[in-house]
């Protein structure tokens, strides 16, 4: 909110990890984001968190537990293997959500039915 983008990239690529608590979402741009930025992602477990990440690049926490949140982010923080893993998944899975790759799908969706 009022960060310019440029600036806002810098600040994800300067992260460890992407941290979010979050009561409900249907769609949330700082999945995608940090996705794209390779970050590992630690968030709340939601159908829709689950539905925009991949579970190697995601650890997910019970919704409402500080107690859960922390714990997820103390295990990633403290495995600089598992990290790495979840970084290289996030990075291959924000591929799908490029614009060439939706695209491409809609294209193919269009083809199929027109």
């Amino acid at each position: 909110a009022g960060i310019p983008d440029a600036q806002l990239r810098e600040l994800y690529h300067r992260s460890s990890a992407a941290v979010l608590s979050l009561a409900g979402a249907a769609a949330n741009n700082a999945l995608l984001e940090a996705q794209a930025c390779a970050l590992p992602i630690i968030a709340t477990d939601l159908p829709a968190v689950r539905e925009y990440t991949d579970a190697r690049g995601c650890r997910y926490a019970t919704p409402g537990s500080a107690d859960a949140l922390a714990e997820a982010v103390l295990a990633v923080m403290e495995n600089e293997p598992e990290r790495a893993a979840m970084r290289a998944a996030n990075r291959a899975h924000s591929e799908a959500y490029s614009w060439r790759s939706v695209g491409e799908r809609t294209m193919a969706v269009y083809q199929a039915v027109g």
